[in-house]
């Protein structure tokens, strides 16, 4: 066996061995909160967001009932549901960086699209 120094980092799990002495440190999630504005003219604020765990709450810009529901970071990535009444869900994910996402969505009246967005 050898002994070296380094760091290997896996599933968002820093191993940092020296000395011959591993330690490991968990990375927080990317900063998901914000008013995010959609190239396709709707938005939505991420209200609130646990950087560990990824679990995020927010709101839709979409009047009349719409939830935003499901929101999970992971990284720079991000899931998140829209929900109307009973049966309509649109299931959306993408990638984030401080102030810019890519995005996309399918939903349950078959229905499927991409969208850009920002953040002050």
């Amino acid at each position: 066996m050898h002994e070296m120094d380094g760091q290997l980092t896996f599933c968002k799990t820093r191993l940092t061995v020296a000395n011959g002495v591993a330690s490991a440190v968990v990375a927080a999630n990317a900063n998901f909160k914000g008013a995010w504005s959609l190239s396709n003219g709707q938005g939505f604020v991420i209200t609130k967001e646990n950087r560990t765990t990824g679990a995020c709450k927010g709101t839709t810009d979409l009047a009349g009932g719409y939830r935003l529901t499901a929101c999970k970071v992971s990284g720079h990535k991000f899931v998140f549901t829209i929900t109307f009444g009973p049966t309509y869900k649109s299931f959306n994910s993408g990638t984030f960086s401080k102030t810019t996402l890519k995005g996309s969505f399918h939903d349950t009246n078959g229905s499927t699209g991409t969208y850009t967005g920002t953040r002050p």
